[in-house]
């Protein structure tokens, strides 16, 4: 009896592990997925700047750009200032994603010249000019032959005008003494422009033609390698004009071509 309990145990455990293997398996939860990886950073410099373009020696000039992240995590840029391809500064910027960056550097130069100023492969020119002071034409010494006009387009308000026989006189000319290493005439040209002699200490130099078709307010550059002492700078109307030149019709209207002259500027060390 004990014998078949044994045989019959034995085959009901083993039926039930039959059925067991025969159950269908329990449902799994789906996994979850796996977020993206965020796109990495990606910067670039863009939108160089300088301020100002034309400096003095010794002026401070800004040198400013935009560095951009167009990536989706947060990136790092070293911006490199070069002048005249010579490395100047460097400076590194953390950008967030999806954003940008201003990064400035202040520089200037003391001598006179023209500069490239690059930051990764952008580049801009700086023009470094000399320091000038300007010299009202009311400073200036006349003979006779001159008119002075009021003009609010003048420099110090006025200028002054003549042609070769204007009024009567032929031995027309001013002298202006200026101490400086170089100096320009800031004039008018117009239609009816005539052309200045010009001589600084008796020697001659280049002469001004003062036509233009338009009328407006020039700088002349005369000299710029004097060396630094006083100067007489010579000026008179010349009986030569340019061939295009159009005098004013109607009463009172001059006969000859004009030079108007309104200021210098001197160049000072």
């Amino acid at each position: 009896m004990r014998k078949t309990l044994i045989i019959l145990g034995t085959l009901l455990a083993a039926t039930l592990l039959a059925l067991g293997a025969c159950a269908p398996a329990p449902e799994s939860s789906p996994a979850e997925p796996t977020p993206p990886l965020p796109a990495p950073a990606v910067l670039q410099i863009n939108k160089l700047s300088i301020t100002p373009i034309e400096a003095k020696p010794g002026e401070q000039v800004t040198v400013t750009a935009e560095v951009s992240n167009t990536g989706g995590t947060e990136g790092s840029y070293t911006v490199e200032l070069k002048i005249n391809d010579v490395t100047e500064k460097r400076e590194t910027v953390s950008v967030p994603p999806e954003s940008s960056t201003m990064v400035t550097f202040v520089i200037s130069r003391d001598s006179v010249g023209t500069y490239k100023i690059s930051l990764d492969g952008m580049s801009q020119q700086l023009i470094i000019k000399p320091k000038t002071i300007r010299m009202e034409d009311m400073a200036f010494v006349y003979s006779s032959g001159w008119k002075t006009e009021q003009n609010e387009g003048a420099s110090g308000g006025s200028w002054s005008l003549t042609g070769y026989g204007a009024y009567g006189y032929t031995n027309i000319k001013v002298d202006i003494k200026f101490r400086g290493t170089g100096v320009s005439l800031v004039h008018l040209v117009a239609p009816y422009g005539g052309i200045a002699n010009i001589k600084i200490d008796g020697k001659d130099y280049p002469r001004i033609d003062m036509y233009a078709p338009t009328t407006q307010l020039k700088t002349t550059s005369i000299a710029t390698d004097l060396i630094d002492a006083d100067h007489v700078l010579t000026i008179s109307p010349s009986q030569d004009s340019n061939p295009a030149v159009t005098l004013p019709t109607g009463p009172g209207a001059t006969t000859v071509p004009l030079i108007v002259i309104d200021a210098i500027d001197i160049i000072v060390p």
